[in-house]
């Protein structure tokens, strides 16, 4: 988790930490679809907290924390992530282009997390998903 960044480059001195950061709206959605959904106000102290650590660290250690977007990987995963590896010092893959385990190309990334196609697609659908009443007792 991004708020144990310190101690994961103090532990491990080589160590770069990524932090992919979703559009709230669209994961709070996704955590909806858990057997034991959070109220959106919880949701949104905790995502805010993990931001506000994922800055600070890039902040404090700028060569080795790197933050992106999951809609800019999702609308070009070579520039961004290749933006990346450029700054790690290898060289971007054509794997870039696609998700996969192991070099085999995923139709699905679930389980990993509730998004299964990572598109920006389906990302504002799963935003557009939420109702009025999510958003009960915090507006």
């Amino acid at each position: 988790m991004v708020v144990d960044t310190e101690k994961i480059l103090t532990d491990l001195p080589t160590a770069h930490v990524l932090h992919v950061v979703r559009n709230p709206w669209s994961a709070y959605a996704d955590t909806k679809k858990r057997p034991v959904p959070q109220s959106l106000a919880s949701y949104m102290l905790g995502w805010t907290v993990n931001q506000y650590h994922a800055l600070l660290y890039r902040d404090r250690f700028a060569d080795r924390v790197h933050v992106v977007r999951a809609e800019d990987v999702m609308a070009d995963p070579r520039r961004t992530l290749g933006a990346v590896c450029t700054r790690l010092g290898l060289e971007p893959a054509e794997s870039l282009l696609t998700p996969s385990w192991n070099g085999v190309a995923l139709e699905e990334i679930y389980p990993w997390g509730t998004i299964r196609k990572p598109t920006l697609e389906s990302n504002r659908v799963t935003a557009e998903s939420l109702s009025v009443f999510d958003y009960k007792g915090f507006l």
